[in-house]
């Protein structure tokens, strides 16, 4: 449920003041009694309206409990954060729903939901993930993950520019335009946009900006996987990043 962050992993990659918490810390102390009460609070109809699960169902294939109560434990998450929003990919949309009617079961009012879209691995078909091994590993050496980078399609540098760096739309329209009209070479834009995504998670340095016809300011967040972050009330930014 939960991945282990590093501490050179959290240095590099969350902010000063945030707290990283991970939820074995009240998952792992919940009873037989207490995960009883918890299925009580979703009804069985709602849990089979999510797509795979429905799927499933229509061809004949097996469900396990567990996989039920996955979303529940999500859920439960930010009852015990006491979260008012929280931020995912759009596959997660599912499980941040439940987290806010479980909430609501528990008294507490229903966090505001945030999505994004999944960034996609290096394979180019399948979300980023370690364990597919298509993935950038943020505390990797800087030549590694400059190797990585481009290695992606010139197709898909486009959206790694969408979702990895603060330009507009309209920005990368026009920078598209320009590679594709031969103002600017493909090669030389992903070679600026690896060094761009890099910056952000090593010392700061002077960024090279990508080639436009002019200069933009470049503030790089860190990509979304399967990582959730919610903001619990009158506190700090929670981190919580689970499998």
């Amino acid at each position: 449920m939960q991945k282990r962050i590093s501490s050179k992993s959290t240095r590099s990659s969350i902010h000063k003041g945030t707290e990283v918490r991970y939820n074995s810390e009240w998952l792992g102390k919940l009873s037989s009694y207490e995960v009883i009460q918890l299925c009580g609070k979703y009804r069985l109809a709602r849990m089979l309206e999510h797509e795979d699960f429905r799927s499933r169902l229509a061809n004949n294939q097996p469900i396990a409990v567990h996989e039920l109560l996955y979303s529940l434990f999500q859920g439960y998450d930010s009852v015990a954060l006491k979260a008012d929003v929280e931020l995912g990919a759009t596959e997660q949309k599912f499980n941040l729903l439940v987290g806010r009617e479980v909430q609501r079961e528990y008294g507490q009012p229903s966090q505001v939901v945030f999505t994004m879209p999944i960034l996609v691995g290096l394979d180019g078909q399948r979300k980023m993930s370690k364990s597919l091994g298509n993935y950038v590993g943020i505390t990797e050496a800087p030549s590694q993950m400059f190797g990585k980078l481009m290695s992606i399609s010139d197709e898909m540098m486009w959206a790694y520019m969408d979702l990895l760096t603060d330009r507009t739309p309209a920005q990368i329209a026009q920078l598209r335009a320009q590679v594709e009209s031969g103002a600017a070479h493909p090669k030389a834009t992903k070679v600026a946009l690896a060094v761009e995504i890099i910056a952000g998670f090593t010392a700061p340095k002077p960024r090279r900006t990508l080639p436009t016809s002019s200069t933009l300011s470049t503030v790089t967040p860190t990509p979304l996987t399967n990582a959730n972050v919610r903001f619990q009330r009158g506190r700090r930014c929670k981190a919580l990043e689970a499998h």
